[in-house]
């Protein structure tokens, strides 16, 4: 992939959508051996607990040999072996609630190539925005 590739995946973008439901989140804090009172409509996503939203649902066919869905449809088709995630930064606006229907609008912004101890690096920056009846509850930058 060349500079001039990689930089046309700028800009690109995917919006999905999910229900905050009960069973995910009693899950998550189970994992976490939370105390919380009973979970119900109106119940508020503890930080954090969005990432148990909006999973692949890519079909098995579309799925590239790292587990991920394949390289060429949103996120741009480098040609490294793995994919990794390494960092991100959050802004909570206001909580998500159970019961809510939420958008995550999804945009790359940066994509680096760079020259590392192991070799050649890319690393693509994604925007998301999680959007709910009341606007942009949490935004959040992935770089992988």
């Amino acid at each position: 992939m060349t500079a001039a590739n990689i930089e046309n995946w700028i800009g690109r973008t995917e919006s999905v959508t999910d229900i905050i439901d009960e069973g995910p989140l009693a899950r998550f804090e189970a994992v976490f051996d939370t105390p919380t009172p009973e979970i119900a409509a109106g119940s508020p996503l503890p930080p954090g607990a969005h990432w148990i939203y909006f999973l692949n649902r890519a079909p098995q066919a579309e799925i590239g040999p790292d587990g991920h869905p394949a390289r060429g449809s949103f996120m741009p088709p480098v040609e490294l072996p793995r994919r990794m995630f390494a960092g991100a930064r959050y802004e909570f606006h206001a909580p998500l609630r159970v019961g809510e229907t939420v958008n995550r609008r999804s945009e790359i912004t940066a994509v680096a190539e760079k020259s590392g101890r192991s070799g050649a690096l890319v690393f693509v920056t994604v925007r998301h925005e999680y959007e709910n009846a009341d606007g942009v509850a949490i935004t959040e930058e992935n770089d992988i």
